[in-house]
């Protein structure tokens, strides 16, 4: 990457940084102005990012996320975890099935194939885990008692999927 290069994917960073502050200064997660920022100065609005600095934007964002669900590991309380479990369980597995099964409904009755039908449904079911730790990180609730039944049923219901997605590749 050149010197333009990396001086536009600086900027696009620090565009963010000051879109999420702006948010978090008025009392909202920090998030939405990130998504805003980068909503703004992507392909679909002002298409300032060329295609390839997009890439370089994408791998930062990946290791980013990956230290983001890292994070969110390392802050999880084990005891709180063991007493939602059932619960985390529960909500994870209504979050998987129910948009499975709503997704190829729909999607069978708008005469699309049922292997198709189920892809969109899977589609349906998995969540952004990284969204979420950062919203409760962003909120104050990653350590309560709410925070670890989200973070484990979001951890949950992302295996579950998975696991629905892979049976979809076999």
């Amino acid at each position: 990457m050149d010197l333009i290069g990396m001086a536009m994917v600086a900027f696009f960073l620090f565009y963010v940084f000051i879109a999420g502050h702006m948010v978090d200064s008025m009392s909202g997660p920090a998030l939405v102005g990130e998504l805003i920022a980068g909503a703004t100065l992507g392909p679909h609005v002002t298409n300032l990012i060329p295609q390839t600095h997009q890439e370089t934007l994408s791998l930062i964002g990946d290791m980013g996320l990956l230290v983001l669900v890292f994070e969110g590991g390392l802050t999880m309380d084990l005891k709180q975890i063991q007493k939602v479990g059932v619960q985390a369980f529960l909500v994870a597995f209504s979050g998987t099935v129910l948009p499975v099964l709503l997704g190829w409904w729909w999607m069978t009755a708008a005469g699309f194939d049922p292997v198709e039908a189920f892809a969109c449904g899977t589609a349906l079911s998995a969540t952004a885990i990284g969204f979420a730790l950062r919203l409760l990180q962003d909120l104050g609730m990653q350590n309560t008692p709410q925070g670890q039944l989200i973070t484990a049923a979001a951890l949950i219901d992302d295996v579950l999927s998975l696991i629905v997605l892979a049976t979809l590749k076999a």
